[in-house]
């Protein structure tokens, strides 16, 4: 199929599909309403000045940046492409139009591709995203016999309503991938984020999505270990304030014998904020020594904050299997709060020090120093001063750090 047809039936299965197809989901989706194609990829501000600063800020130069008036690769192994350029790899494409009314968006509109092909490589990248008016990305990772990390920072300088909308595909084969996709977009900006993933024999795909910014997050995740002794590891961290809303939908199957896939979201809410966190994992038939694990976790800060927690899980007829699902919202516990400020501890402190644990315990699940230190900043920020969106200079003072767990 060429691009041009794909597009086509991209474009009539976004007018026919509803946003919501789950009967059990219906009721905590959030809508988004997405632009139409006259008021796409039009920037609503200059980026360059805006990238320029977020370097310094952070101490660092990014191997490949995006926005949508610039466009900059350092590394061999990513290539930059347009749509129409597609063509070859639309064989191999994972997530079809029909899937989602989201994705139809996304493989109709989405501007560049960016393309990952690693065999026998070990490599460290790092990606800036800049919404500066409707930036949509798709990104296909295919690695075999290779060792990668890449860090995902997305960021916005829009002076309007916008909507950033990020498409990734993943063929993990014989490989460890950990990608980092860190999250702190401004107000103006809507994030689709949307992930299909297969890991296949003696691979391990670990992503960490930190979750800061925005007015509004959809994220549609699907992950399959799909091989022996192959590893789909998902963990994320949703921190929202003021009117921030978040609609974290997560799949992960097992689908051969030795594989393992597990989820473990953590969300801290404040002010009138709201996550919906829908995790649901599938363990099919005859997949022997297969292990799953969902794990939901909340911190209100509010009373005017709602977590809706719905872990779920579907077991088919198979010896030797280990799942678990579990979900937990609460407030700060006062009886804690209370011991700490008999030791001297002023109320203020001693909630930031639960909070930082909270986070903490997430960030130590990312293995590259970058990554963590970067994410640990962005909450810091929020944590101290209430705001997100605004890059600034990296700390970690203040943020406990924990060591890594099993």
């Amino acid at each position: 199929m060429k691009y041009k047809e794909f597009r086509e039936d991209a474009l009539a299965q976004l007018q026919s599909l509803p946003y919501e197809t789950n009967e059990l989901y219906k009721k905590y989706s959030l809508s988004i309403e997405l632009p139409s194609e006259q008021e796409l990829h039009k920037p609503t501000s200059e980026s360059y000045t805006f990238i320029n600063n977020v370097e310094k800020g952070i101490h660092t130069d990014f191997d490949v940046v995006i926005s949508c008036d610039m466009v900059r690769s350092n590394s061999k192994i990513v290539k930059i492409i347009g749509m129409d350029e597609l063509d070859k790899n639309l064989k191999n494409k994972l997530y079809k139009s029909n899937e989602s009314k989201f994705v139809a968006f996304s493989n109709a509109h989405s501007s560049k591709a960016l393309l990952i092909e690693s065999n026998g490589k070990k490599e460290n990248i790092k990606i800036l995203f800049v919404n500066n008016g409707n930036l949509l990305m798709q990104t296909f990772v295919n690695t075999h016999d290779s060792d990668l990390n890449i860090t995902e920072f997305y960021l916005s300088n829009s002076k309007q309503h916008s909507i950033m909308s990020s498409l990734h595909e993943f063929d993990v084969n014989n490989s460890t991938i950990e990608i980092n996709q860190i999250h702190n977009e401004n107000e103006n900006t809507t994030l689709l984020n949307l992930s299909k993933g297969v890991v296949n024999d003696n691979s391990t795909l670990n992503i960490n999505s930190i979750y800061n910014g925005s007015t509004v997050t959809k994220s549609l995740s699907e992950f399959i270990s799909n091989g022996s002794k192959s590893c789909a590891r998902l963990n994320e961290l949703a921190y929202g304030i003021s009117e921030q809303k978040f609609d974290l939908t997560t799949s992960i199957t097992n689908s051969k014998q030795n594989s393992s896939a597990f989820l473990d979201s953590g969300v801290i809410l404040d002010n009138n904020s709201y996550c919906a966190l829908k995790g649901y994992a599938k363990i099919d038939k005859w997949t022997k020594n297969a292990k799953s694990k969902i794990t939901e976790r909340g911190i209100l800060l509010s009373k005017d904050a709602h977590i809706d927690a719905l872990p779920d899980m579907s077991i088919d007829y198979s010896d030797g299997v280990s799942a678990t699902h579990s979900a937990a919202t609460a407030p700060l516990d006062n009886d804690a709060l209370f011991y700490m400020e008999s030791r001297g501890v002023g109320e203020n402190d001693a909630r930031k020090m639960f909070i930082s644990a909270f986070i903490s315990k997430h960030l130590s699940n990312i293995n590259d120093p970058f990554a963590r230190e970067l994410s640990s900043s962005i909450m810091l920020n929020k944590l101290e001063y209430g705001y997100f969106g605004k890059p600034s200079e990296m700390t970690t003072k203040g943020v406990w750090s924990t060591e890594k767990g099993e």
